[in-house]
């Protein structure tokens, strides 16, 4: 069984920090309708803000009974709290973070939703789309040679890989990679 070898994680918010901890080597994120051995995400090259953006994203996910995250999810919980790095990022490229919120909420909602004895309150499944985020995300912090992966990192990695749901919100939100690369730069100075 896939899930044996996991020590129970995939993405169960309690376990997986404590898992993270127990094991210094990381878990794995599975995704139970992919063949073979799931994917390693060392949780402690996450900042304290990463993990708490993916945890809001379980989240929102299990609030609107969807059985996987998706990148909507992701985003939503970036930009939940307008005092936070990444909507700053986003308002500083110009960027409306109010109609942005809202066509993620649209996006959200008209997933589909899961229901019966079969779901799990405390556990979902991370989709392809977030997993490859997620792991983009690791390589933009190695190249702008951070030691951590930090929400900025998770943000340009959904830019660069977004789905087809989110590819079309960006555009239509006006959200360029350069003039979010150029407010990055400007905050981290």
């Amino acid at each position: 069984d896939i899930y044996s070898d996991l020590g129970g994680c995939y993405m169960e918010q309690k376990l997986c920090s404590a898992h993270a901890r127990k094991k210094n080597s990381g878990i794995r994120v599975g995704i139970p309708l992919r063949k073979g051995e799931p994917t390693h995400m060392n949780l402690q090259k996450f900042t304290q803000k990463s993990i708490e953006a993916m945890q809001n994203a379980q989240s929102l996910t299990i609030e609107h009974g969807n059985q996987q995250m998706e990148q909507v999810h992701l985003l939503s919980a970036l930009i939940r709290n307008p005092e936070e790095l990444v909507s700053s990022v986003l308002t500083k490229s110009g960027v409306q973070t109010d109609t942005l919120r809202t066509l993620l909420k649209s996006a959200v909602d008209s997933l589909p939703k899961v229901s019966g004895g079969g779901v799990e309150a405390d556990k979902i499944y991370v989709s392809r789309e977030v997993e490859k985020v997620l792991s983009a995300a690791e390589k933009e912090a190695d190249q702008m040679k951070d030691e951590y992966v930090s929400v900025e990192h998770i943000l340009l990695a959904l830019l660069n890989h977004p789905d087809k749901t989110t590819a079309q919100i960006l555009k239509t939100a006006g959200i360029e990679k350069n003039a979010v690369m150029a407010a990055l730069q400007v905050i981290r100075g």
